[in-house]
């Protein structure tokens, strides 16, 4: 339900935003980098962030995973994907990507190589 969710995203979408400020605040008090996921980022734009990390996955390989994950139906699993921004516009607008189609240890590889490039 549209209507229900725009209700609970206002009600909760600024707190958790002044959650994330002030937890990064201490963070750059620091001078520690540090990360913040936040679903619908480039969906709500909601933040002042300037880089951001996307972890890549096909749709097709999306689909399967979450079917996987949840037991959901190929439907309810597609309704989930489309009510997203497109995997391959977030990846055009990504700072950094992370390739996820893969196993886990190349998963593991990408993450290790990421973190090195914005450490560096």
């Amino acid at each position: 339900d549209e209507a229900e969710k725009k209700k609970l995203e206002d009600f909760i979408h600024p707190l958790i935003k002044d959650e994330i400020i002030k937890e990064a605040a201490v963070f750059e008090e620091q001078n520690k980098p540090y990360l913040i996921d936040i679903p619908l980022f480039f969906e709500k734009k909601n933040y002042e962030i300037k880089k951001a990390i996307v972890v890549y996955v096909d749709k097709e390989k999306q689909l399967e995973r979450l079917i996987g994950r949840d037991s959901c139906s190929k439907e309810e699993a597609l309704s989930r994907i489309n009510n997203q921004m497109d995997i391959e516009e977030k990846r055009k607008l990504a700072s950094y990507i992370i390739d996820n189609t893969k196993d886990l240890k190349n998963l593991q590889s990408e993450v290790e190589r990421v973190k090195k490039e914005i450490l560096s």
